[in-house]
């Protein structure tokens, strides 16, 4: 009966909650600049990487450039223009070095001359090329041609810079060009001949990677896996050895048991190859085997995949028109963007058997030893990041060379110096603030599930010896953190990340509009006011919500009620037919609804018919407990016997 309740009132009343949003008739955007971009900093989501978040401010400002067409026009004359060194000469602006001069000049003589080197050195510039309305603003050229060039009398050698042209000082944006210059010449050199070539008024930054000596952390870095290196190389052989062994005593005494190992050797076989490859692909089944959740495990970790790898190339494509206009125009991208539902699958997997696990565990023994369940928990997790960060804010940085490379991850060190105890002690999601700023800040996951692991302990007790207990304190945790989602969200005028997303790419759909060559921003009909829910006060949905554990929690606590279940009936119960067909159809009318509620939002933005922020705090509220619950009839019913096409898989 209560199975009942639950999906004739909360399906009915998600459903109608959603179709309050109306789908608009056609986006309009703000006309001046400014606005542009408060309105933006406030819509996109803080959740957001940063370079995508600058990525897309960058690119608002760069199509207001009136002579992008000139820059993209003086990219391909750096070593052609003849007037360029006369006007160097005659500008004290303009601060380059005798020496650089010298041999910029000797390459473009050289290049009239057809030298090969000086070629390959031209050749290699990155130009203007098709695409430049379709969000090619950033024009790279070839890093290898460049690398190493060299004169016959080995006086020039050259390498590639990254400059950043614009028309206003100390900004980042405009236009993204890679340039081969000599050696000698430094940053300012390269600065101050992009700003000769591309005309008066115009401003230019560059970064020249150069090569770095190695650090103490990297002499650190590379002893440590040197000696897991030598660990796993030795244990490889010793395996090896008593392979051999066993077989030529077996071959010469049938009756030959395999010698037991000494500590030593069992310490030295937990490195080698042949064994941990044997259990990795190991598909033995245990007896508490869950197998609905390997299932889960693997969809949620190709959704996870799925996601990243259409979100991180964003500040790199050459077409970012062609996604912005494939996310608002195709039903199925929904599914990349609210790929974030995949983390919490990983959250409800992690409530569940933790819980499962340890009451069969108390069961056994009869008790349960909570600091050598942190102890292990602790050891198992810790090494393997301790390990991450280390290369991540090394050697990882050595594993490239070209100068976007190196500015994507410059940072890393420097968080990893200053904040990497934080990942120790598992409360990165909580410190620093600007979670951009901390050590692999990817790993907020870990922080949370430990600590939804170190109050794990008192509710599976009070589930094991006090069953109305713990489902009171479990529902009590809950209801406080849909409470807590909800009253953020109102409060800070929050909007879901599936919402931002739409008005971000539709706002890219906008700005790329071709236009007659006349027409100017002003002369478009547009919207000039910003929905009062994006007034000053931003839209940090990660810091305030995502990689929060007070935001978190309930699909972990979901997993614990589903984990109890499946112990309490030795995962054997019987369910009518009726109630179980209820029970299919309310899960997936829920994930659908979750998934693909807001697709007539995401295609149709009109800012002045914004849905509330009431709704919205209503849909971020309960959409992890929802999404929790129908994974949790999802394994139920998966594991009693009623997943049909599913179990049949």
């Amino acid at each position: 009966m209560r199975i009942q309740i639950f999906a004739l009132i909360y399906i009915p009343l998600l459903g109608f909650c959603i179709s309050w949003v109306h789908a608009a008739e056609e986006f309009k955007f703000l006309s001046d600049l400014e606005s542009q971009e408060q309105f933006l900093k406030k819509h996109i989501p803080d959740f957001t990487h940063p370079e995508v978040k600058e990525h897309i401010l960058r690119m608002t400002r760069w199509h207001h450039n009136k002579n992008r067409e000139h820059l993209a026009k003086k990219s391909s004359e750096i070593y052609r223009d003849t007037q360029i060194a006369k006007k160097l000469k005659q500008n004290t602006n303009y601060n380059v070095s005798g020496q650089c001069l010298s041999q910029i000049a000797k390459i473009a003589i050289d290049a009239d001359a057809n030298e090969a080197y000086a070629r390959f050195v031209e050749d290699s510039n990155g130009r203007q090329r098709s695409g430049l309305f379709r969000g090619d603003y950033l024009w790279l050229g070839k890093y290898y041609e460049c690398k190493g060039q060299t004169d016959a009398t080995g006086n020039i050698v050259t390498r590639m810079c990254l400059a950043v042209v614009t028309e206003t000082l100390n900004t980042p944006d405009g236009l993204y060009i890679t340039t081969c210059f000599p050696e000698i010449c430094d940053e300012n050199d390269v600065a101050s001949y992009l700003e000769a070539v591309f005309g008066d008024g115009s401003s230019a930054k560059a970064y020249c990677p150069s090569k770095k000596p190695f650090s103490k952390a990297d002499i650190a870095a590379i002893c440590v896996f040197s000696i897991l290196a030598f660990f796993v190389l030795a244990g490889t052989i010793c395996e090896i050895i008593f392979i051999c062994l066993d077989l030529h005593y077996g071959m010469t005494n049938p009756a030959h048991e395999k010698r037991k190992r000494s500590v030593p050797a069992y310490l030295l076989l937990c490195f080698s190859l042949i064994k941990n490859t044997k259990t990795l692909f190991n598909t033995d089944r245990k007896e508490s085997t869950i197998e609905v959740l390997d299932g889960i495990r693997f969809l949620s970790m190709a959704w996870v995949i799925l996601g990243h790898a259409v979100y991180f190339p964003l500040t790199t494509i050459d077409n970012v028109l062609d996604v912005c206009n494939f996310y608002i125009t195709h039903f199925g991208a929904m599914v990349i963007v609210n790929g974030t539902f995949a983390v919490d699958s990983f959250f409800f997997l992690s409530g569940l058997l933790v819980t499962y696990l340890t009451m069969r565990e108390m069961r056994r023994s009869g008790s349960l030893n909570i600091p050598i369940m942190y102890l292990h928990r602790y050891l198992r997790l810790t090494p393997t990041l301790v390990v991450v960060m280390l290369f991540t804010s090394t050697l990882f940085m050595r594993l490239g060379e070209e100068p976007i490379y190196e500015l994507r991850n410059a940072l890393l060190p420097k968080q990893c110096e200053k904040y990497w105890w934080t990942n120790l002690l598992y409360i990165n999601n909580l410190y620093p603030e600007n979670f951009a700023a901390g050590c692999i800040s990817w790993v907020w996951y870990l922080a949370n599930d430990w600590q939804f692991f170190v109050i794990s302990p008192a509710f599976i007790y009070l589930l094991y010896k006090h069953r109305f207990a713990g489902f009171v304190a479990v529902g009590s945790v809950v209801s406080g953190c849909i409470i807590i989602t909800g009253s953020l969200v109102s409060h800070y005028d929050i909007y879901p990340d599936v919402l931002s997303y739409g008005v971000v790419a539709r706002a890219f759909v906008y700005i790329y509009k071709p236009r007659s060559p006349a027409a100017t921003y002003e002369e478009v009909e547009v919207s000039t006011t910003t929905p009062a829910a994006v007034d000053d006060g931003g839209n940090d949905y990660f810091g305030y919500i995502y990689s929060r554990p007070w935001c978190r929690i309930c699909a972990y606590m979901v997993g614990m009620v589903a984990g109890y279940i499946l112990y309490a009936t030795n995962k054997k119960f019987r369910i009518k037919l009726f109630y179980v067909m209820e029970m299919w159809i309310a899960a997936f009318a829920i994930g659908i609804t979750l998934i693909y509620g807001w697709w007539g939002d995401v295609k149709a933005v009109d800012l002045n018919d914004f849905p509330s922020v009431e709704l919205a705090a209503f849909y971020e509220a309960l959409k992890r407990p929802l999404w929790a619950l129908c994974l949790m009839w999802l394994t139920i019913g998966c594991t009693f016997g009623y997943g049909g096409p599913i179990n049949a898989t």
